[in-house]
């Protein structure tokens, strides 16, 4: 029996073993790791520019963290006092309308013969009769508005943990900056693929981290404002809660603002102000849904060429296995093994292979590569 045939198991295998123990090791700082690399990337080409004219790589590198931290921290705090100052306010009022009169108006409401004369032009079609809709909106909005405290409560309650992590994840994205094209090189030569393989699998990894993140912020930023400030010209209480809680919900495809804007609507209307119920109700499906529909397809969904469904699953399950991060990390992930199968079958099974597509979803194929 040939030497190698004895080594090179032996080697694999502690070769495994180390790596087993080195991921025990980092697995603790996975988090801001992962965010110093969703920030190196999107800040990649300002750094290439900098260091033109900053040849030196730690003082580039120094330049390009701070900048992160003004375009980061900064909207942060403001926004963190502004939300702060209304989502405890918000939730005591909500509690006091589903405690109070307006709980009465809007039993009214879903008894009164709005409702009647609804289900008789529908009723072949939906029992509205059988369909607790108070029960199930009042359920909504309180449930987002203790998701919403809950959510403030751990940051403030985490503060210190938060910032360790932000910390670290600095820390991190200084040496990406520094020394980022040393270490991308290092991990695509690992890959046993050709050049052109490991290019296309670096591609694809970077398009989706930049489609995603700029994508689901603009998003998320536009539907947020907007929604916020017609809260605010309707004089309903907390518009900066209810914007910034509808941006976060407009990461989710197919959920998104409708959760926020609907249940306000018809709760206007059931407290007899019917016109800033409406106006809120047709303000929120023409234009802010709008923005959800036609944008999310061009930034993300045409870009990532993932399919809605993929896409959908991926942020869902992201979520649940990254937290936050997961928004990012599950396109991502779904991404790159649909890329990794593409290669697989037209390397082995020797046929070109396309992503599935959406019947009737705009041309993507000019996008990308």
């Amino acid at each position: 029996m040939k030497k190698e045939y004895i080594t090179t198991p032996i080697l694999f295998g502690i070769s495994l073993a180390i790596a087993y123990i080195f991921y025990l090791l980092w697995r603790p700082f996975f988090v801001p790791i992962a965010w110093a690399v969703v920030f190196g990337i999107l800040f990649y080409p300002l750094n290439l520019r900098l260091r033109t004219r900053i040849p030196h790589r730690g003082s580039s590198a120094a330049i390009m963290t701070a900048l992160v931290i003004v375009i980061l921290v900064v909207p942060m705090v403001v926004l963190g006092i502004l939300l702060v100052a209304e989502v405890v306010n918000t939730y005591n009022l909500i509690q006091q309308w589903f405690n109070g009169q307006v709980y009465d108006q809007m039993v009214q409401f879903f008894q009164g013969p709005f409702l009647s004369r609804l289900q008789e032009r529908i009723g072949n079609i939906i029992d509205l009769k059988s369909i607790d809709l108070f029960s199930v909106i009042s359920s909504v909005m309180q449930r987002l508005s203790r998701f919403a405290v809950a959510q403030v409560t751990d940051i403030v309650q985490n503060f210190s943990r938060t910032l360790f992590s932000f910390i670290l994840m600095l820390f991190t994205l200084f040496y990406f900056f520094k020394d980022g094209d040393q270490i991308t090189a290092f991990i695509r030569s690992l890959l046993p693929l050709s050049p052109d393989r490991r290019e296309q699998i670096g591609h694809r990894f970077s398009e989706v981290i930049i489609a995603t993140v700029v994508g689901d912020l603009l998003v998320a930023l536009l539907q947020g404002f907007l929604g916020g400030v017609a809260f605010w010209i309707l004089g309903i209480p907390s518009p900066v809660f209810w914007g910034a809680l509808m941006a976060f919900l407009s990461i989710l495809p197919v959920v998104g603002a409708p959760i926020v804007y609907i249940p306000a609507g018809v709760i206007l209307i059931a407290q007899h102000q019917a016109v800033r119920g409406i106006i809120l109700l047709i303000w929120g499906t023409l234009v802010v849904s709008q923005i959800d529909n036609f944008l999310r397809p061009i930034l993300i969904s045409g870009r990532t060429k993932l399919h809605t469904l993929v896409l959908f699953f991926s942020i869902l399950g992201g979520i649940y296995v990254f937290g936050f991060l997961g928004i990012i990390m599950g396109p991502v992930i779904a991404a790159l093994l649909l890329t990794v199968l593409q290669i697989y079958r037209e390397e082995v099974v020797m046929e070109p292979a396309e992503l599935p597509a959406e019947t009737g979803s705009m041309d993507t194929s000019t996008t990308g590569e």
